[in-house]
């Protein structure tokens, strides 16, 4: 199942402490039709993340005092906000430590606008899966339950019908 991103219906939120790289970064976005908050401050991104469900995260990893790293550990404790670091200090290490922590994507600084949109556009599609998926584990979960409450009205009406004869209705 493929589902359309519309982008009108993502959210995605930018974090980073260079304010003309994050200007930019939101003009795009919001050219591409994406519903965009930014912030330059890990704590403030700390704030949001907590208050508004966000499908895509992208996040500078140096800043202070919270840090890139500690803001991703909060998207990803959302399971189905996905999350994207920049940075200009790209280094073997730190996109292991991507990787390690389950990160969308790695994206280094200059931007490529075109890599971003790309990389917004199927982290967008992953989040949207992951939703979808919730939603049909929560549809499946009631209904399995609705299933497990008539297996119980049919087994106690079966044991009805064994312990007692139904023309005299005596046991």
């Amino acid at each position: 199942m493929n589902l359309p991103t519309n982008p009108s219906k993502i959210r995605v939120l930018v974090v980073d402490d260079n304010y003309s790289l994050l200007e930019t970064v939101e003009k795009h976005l919001e050219k591409w039709g994406y519903r965009v908050s930014v912030t330059a401050s890990g704590e403030e991104a700390r704030n949001l993340l907590e208050k508004n469900d966000y499908h895509v995260v992208l996040a500078d990893l140096r800043m202070s005092p919270v840090t890139g790293w500690e803001v991703v550990e909060l998207a990803n404790a959302r399971e189905t906000t996905e999350v994207i670091v920049m940075t200009g200090y790209a280094s073997l290490d730190s996109s292991l430590e991507a990787l390690h922590r389950n990160v969308f994507d790695f994206l280094p600084k200059p931007l490529k606008f075109d890599q971003l949109e790309r990389t917004v556009r199927n982290a967008s599609r992953k989040s949207e899966l992951a939703r979808e998926n919730r939603r049909l584990f929560t549809e499946l979960s009631k209904k399995a339950e609705e299933l497990e409450e008539e297996v119980r009205k049919v087994r106690a009406e079966l044991e009805e019908v064994t312990i007692r004869d139904e023309l005299t209705g005596l046991y």
